[in-house]
């Protein structure tokens, strides 16, 4: 389900300086025999009712959705993203930026306009953008800077994907159309992540 932003800022929570808050999970996607699957409509409330006792009703979410992960050490710091159109040159320029300005720069993410334009989602680089793709990545690995890019899988893997035959050969099907995005599918999420996804967070596949 989906709504407006606002309707989401500092809505949901497990506690409030009410006493008492509601998840309401109804329509998210169930777990049946290993993997996901539709909501059949099936009703899914949780009411916490801990009062002021935020610690508790955090301890008692663990229990029943599990531990959170620990994040890197790197999350914690500063992490530069946006929506820009970058190419080799002005990620270098940004980076250096920052160091001769002093500030920390602990993580980079590249945003959407990395990857082919067109599609919202990607997973192949933009080779006009980025010509020298690999000497650029080596260079801020060089920096110590970890790594990452927004994908926006939405779009499923379009026929102009470098990995596109790869997966259609994963997927048994003939190319020549775009495939589109179910992780209903486990096989299509095993291929997403195991072809397209890996493609792209690897070098020479290792």
């Amino acid at each position: 389900p989906t709504m407006d932003n606002s309707e989401q800022h500092c809505v949901w929570g497990l506690a409030s300086r009410s006493g008492w808050a509601v998840i309401d999970d109804t329509g998210a996607p169930l777990q049946r025999e290993g993997w996901f699957h539709p909501s059949r409509n099936t009703t899914d409330i949780s009411v916490f009712m801990h009062g002021l006792d935020y610690a508790g009703a955090l301890k008692d979410y663990f229990i029943a959705a599990g531990p959170p992960a620990l994040p890197p050490r790197y999350a914690l710091g500063t992490m530069f993203t946006r929506w820009f159109n970058f190419d080799s040159e002005s990620v270098k320029a940004i980076v250096e930026d920052f160091e001769s300005r002093g500030m920390p720069l602990d993580a980079w993410i590249f945003d959407m306009n990395w990857h082919l334009y067109g599609p919202w989602g990607s997973f192949t680089w933009n080779k006009n953008s980025f010509p020298r793709l690999q000497k650029m990545l080596d260079w801020m690995k060089a920096q110590g800077l970890p790594i990452g890019a927004n994908v926006h899988e939405h779009d499923g893997i379009s026929h102009a994907e470098d990995t596109y035959k790869e997966v259609c050969t994963a997927l048994g099907c003939t190319p020549g159309k775009d495939i589109p995005f179910d992780l209903y599918n486990q096989t299509y999420a095993a291929a997403q992540e195991d072809i397209a996804v890996r493609a792209i967070s690897t070098k020479n596949g290792q």
